[in-house]
């Protein structure tokens, strides 16, 4: 069963490191139940102080059932992160489950909170208390809630000369994302400890308290056809939503046990905040994610298909650049075998010419060697007339 479901504003420029050292990391840190501190000292020791949510955006961290997870990721311009910590009773074998589910944009980040119980065999209702970690978001990182400046743990005591600011309380006019629980004046305003309701009621609602019956009487006469909280009603307020109205008597035991009437309110505000629609919610982190994880596969088939496109066009270019080199080879073999057959015939030629010119040689030779006979036989011809003349 949902025990606490609320939503608030957080601020914009917190970094996903702090938000965890100093809000989930104490948180769980601060932690204790029946089993005492060592069984949670044992869980601390596995938590690192600090994470990079760049390189390790997600993770889990378990010890003995209890199980811190968490997830962060971008997409459409919005950075997202959720944490659950997931705890389990031995005794009772109740299971309590606190889900955290942030969206952040570049004015807002909208915080969801919520605590769910798992009866167990103890099926009697739980207590219902706010989780430590929503005191340690709005103390660190809180940015207001519409017109209300601060989320504060401190009722607001409504002074008579406040009567603007009640109107706006009672009618949604201060634009608050939180209810308002408006604790109308009476004989025994006092007893309702209007302290103790804003304490333990911090960072699910506002809580206003009328001061004196003044502001009641001229509240009286500005709604005179408007039911509004009066003589020690409870009004619970939202922003566009008629208000809830119960008579704190109702409530059994209130006086003696005044927390009875802020476990009521409680109720009445998980009743009234499971039909809302808030700014942002766990589902809507699912949501997200979803979108997110499709975008990736879809990214992944693209780049699949762009690689494949670019694989197939490169074995086409390589097909081409094959089919080329088989035309160029083709080619080259073809001017070989006519270069070949140009060396084939240019050989033959030479080897004529090389005969020719060993013919040329011999009738060269042959030629000085009667040339030389027929220039020794002159000179004796020559010789010999001389001779006959000179005798």
């Amino acid at each position: 069963m949902q025990l606490i479901r609320t939503s608030f504003n957080l601020r914009s420029d917190m970094p996903w490191d702090e938000l965890y050292r100093e809000c989930i990391y104490a948180w769980l840190g601060s932690s204790k139940d029946e089993r005492g501190n060592r069984y949670y000292e044992q869980l601390f020791r596995k938590l690192p102080r600090d994470i990079d949510f760049d390189e390790n955006p997600s993770g889990k961290f378990e010890f003995a059932g209890d199980k811190l997870e968490y997830n962060s990721f971008s997409w459409k311009l919005c950075d997202y992160i959720g944490f659950t910590f997931t705890t389990k009773d031995a005794v009772s074998g109740r299971i309590w489950k606190t889900q955290i589910a942030i969206k952040r944009t570049e004015e807002h980040a909208f915080c969801f909170v919520s605590l769910d119980c798992d009866l167990g065999r103890d099926k009697r209702p739980p207590r219902i208390a706010r989780p430590r970690v929503i005191e340690l978001l709005l103390t660190n990182f809180q940015d207001g809630d519409g017109a209300i400046d601060e989320i504060k743990r401190q009722a607001h005591i409504l002074e008579p000369s406040e009567i603007d600011r009640a109107k706006n309380a009672l009618t949604g006019g201060l634009r608050n994302v939180l209810p308002i629980v408006y604790l109308s004046c009476s004989a025994k305003t006092h007893a309702l400890m209007p302290s103790k309701v804003a304490e333990s009621l911090f960072g699910v609602a506002h809580v206003f308290a009328e001061q004196n019956p003044m502001l009641r009487d001229r509240l009286a006469q500005e709604f005179t056809d408007k039911r509004i909280p009066q003589g020690g009603e409870i009004g619970i307020c939202y922003a566009g939503q008629p208000i809830t109205i119960f008579n704190r008597f109702d409530v059994v035991d209130w006086a003696e046990n005044p927390e009875t009437l802020v476990q009521d309110i409680f109720l009445k505000i998980l009743k009234a905040n499971l039909s809302l629609k808030f700014n942002f919610t766990w589902d809507d982190l699912l949501a997200a994610r979803e979108s997110y994880e499709n975008e990736l596969v879809e990214r992944e088939r693209v780049e699949k298909l762009n690689t494949i496109n670019e694989m197939r066009e490169e074995w086409l270019q390589a097909r081409q650049a094959r089919m080329d080199m088989s035309c160029l080879v083709e080619k080259l073999m073809n001017d070989l075998e006519r270069v070949t057959a140009e060396r084939d015939q240019y050989k033959d030629e030479h080897a004529k010419y090389d005969s020719l010119k060993r013919k040329y040689d011999n009738c060269l030779d042959e030629r000085n060697t009667w040339e030389s006979l027929a220039v020794e036989a002159d000179e004796k011809r020559e010789k010999a007339e001389a001779d006959l003349r000179d005798a």
